[in-house]
């Protein structure tokens, strides 16, 4: 089975008209010195976006020659707010989740309206996930099995064949109310990260996601507990302390890693889940394993 091609994203500079740059300067820096006020506004709600550098209003009198020659001559700015980005350690590279436009559906879903568990998390953008180059997808079109011997919609295959849209049809769906799916890598290796996506074309928060992994199929040799947000240990399988969320296009991204930065080594990824708020069934669209 064959992964979806990504599609490149292409920009076109567009230049412009020839001219006199020194007279179209002027011009606008005459007209900005009439209109004092014109692009402030006071009040209104914040922004995330950062707000880069101070600009300074030009004199009433226009600039001089050289001020004009200077911003000729100035660099246009890169990005929105011509910051440079973060410095990344050598030999490290920022975790592609392969969340292209296509390849993802990117849709903007509300929220539910039922209860929302106390443990919910406040959304906000994720940090860069960093990991060593040559990191990869492990689980890409790996065995995948269940704790159900039938499911009610879609093939247990679909979890690991790269397509993350959350589509008709796109999606595995359980009918018991705490299933779990489990990923087989064919042998030990060192992960670094897990990514879950549920269905999340309709925002849902999916009560009891717990991620473990062990060295054996029925995962009770060398099993380590990754990330566990059932609360109140209504799974049995001990309190977690991590937080409810809910699900979009971005995943779920769990760490695999210790404290000291070093990869979980493990065969076998299981993912529990229980049934959604208000009833929702379980439902996964795609399960990553990024290690080497």
């Amino acid at each position: 089975m064959n992964g979806r091609p990504a599609l490149r994203a292409s920009a076109t500079i567009h230049r412009d008209r020839p001219g006199s740059p020194r007279v179209l300067l002027v011009w606008a820096a005459s007209l900005a010195a009439c209109l004092p006020g014109c692009g402030e506004r006071s009040g209104g709600a914040g922004t995330t976006q950062p707000t880069g550098q101070a600009v300074t209003k030009p004199a009433a009198s226009g600039p001089t020659s050289s001020q004009v020659a200077a911003a000729r001559d100035r660099p246009a700015a890169s990005g929105p707010a011509a910051s440079a980005p973060a410095s990344v350690p050598a030999g490290m590279v920022v975790l592609d989740l392969g969340l292209a436009p296509d390849a993802v559906t990117r849709a903007t879903p509300g929220y539910t309206k039922g209860i929302k568990p106390p443990h919910l998390r406040a959304e906000v953008k994720r940090k860069p996930f960093l990991v060593p180059e040559g990191v990869e997808n492990l689980a890409l079109y790996k065995d995948v099995s269940s704790s159900e011997s039938q499911v009610v919609l879609g093939d247990l295959d679909q979890l690991t064949d790269g397509i993350k849209k959350s589509g008709e049809f796109e999606f595995v769906e359980f009918g018991t109310a705490r299933p779990w799916v489990q990923i087989d890598l064919g042998a030990p290796r060192d992960i670094h990260a897990i990514a879950i996506w549920h269905f999340y074309k309709n925002a849902t928060i999916y009560n009891d996601v717990i991620v473990r992994i062990a060295d054996d199929e029925a995962c009770t040799r060398n099993v380590r507990t990754l990330f566990n947000n059932d609360h109140d240990n209504s799974a049995g399988l001990g309190r977690g302390k991590d937080t409810a969320f809910y699900t979009r296009w971005w995943a779920e991204l769990v760490d695999a890693r210790d404290g000291s930065g070093r990869p979980a080594r493990a065969r076998y990824v299981r993912v529990y889940t229980a049934t959604g708020m208000e009833g929702e069934s379980v439902r996964f669209v795609e399960i990553d394993v990024y290690g080497q």
